[in-house]
């Protein structure tokens, strides 16, 4: 395999892939393992969260694969084709184990963190002379918690929705353990 650096290193940590070939294989690998799972965002992700790969270069590459028929997009997602299997087959032993198993655990918290986003809401409600930012956690189909705060301007409603949809599962927590702080108190 040609070892040259032919992409962008900009923003590239070490050890991580500077060659668009390895960088195609990588998206390969991870679309064979994920089964069609994911979506051109969530493998995108997956090799630019622990700096695999430039950005640019990585979706550059991605592209190029759905292009020449390697990979096919369907409803439901990125899927290997057969010429992809085979390209991946003959040149897999050529990216580095620790590539692979790093692309593909950023690549299952990417999965979690579009899960944990599509199951959770953050609206804004105008009131007239303020606004109502309302935040529901959910599970499943179940709301575990659903909680309206207040915000005297749009753009407060805006920050405080955008800081809820950033980390529900904190806030949830968070709100938890303030109404359960008192059950350990009640002998004291």
């Amino acid at each position: 395999m040609d070892n040259e650096i032919n992409g962008f290193d900009e923003g590239v940590a070490a050890g991580g892939l500077r060659n668009t070939v390895q960088i195609k294989i990588l998206f390969e690998f991870l679309a064979r393992a994920l089964s069609g799972q994911v979506s051109k965002e969530i493998l995108l992700q997956a090799v630019t969260i622990s700096s695999l790969a430039n950005y640019f270069e990585a979706s550059q590459a991605l592209d190029e694969l759905i292009g020449s028929g390697n990979l096919a997009e369907s409803e439901n997602g990125i899927e290997l084709t057969g010429k992809g299997n085979s390209n991946l087959n003959e040149l897999l032993p050529d990216l580095p184990v620790t590539v692979r198993e790093t692309a593909l655990g950023d690549s299952y918290e990417a999965l979690k963190k579009a899960k944990i986003k599509q199951s959770n809401s953050a609206s804004v409600e105008d009131r007239g002379d303020h606004y109502d930012v309302i935040c529901t956690v959910r599970h499943g189909g179940d709301a575990l918690m659903s909680l309206t705060l207040y915000a005297p301007d749009l753009q407060t409603a805006l920050s405080l929705a955008q800081n809820f949809r950033n980390d529900p599962e904190k806030i949830y927590s968070q709100v938890m353990n303030v109404f359960y702080e008192g059950e350990g108190n009640k002998n004291a």
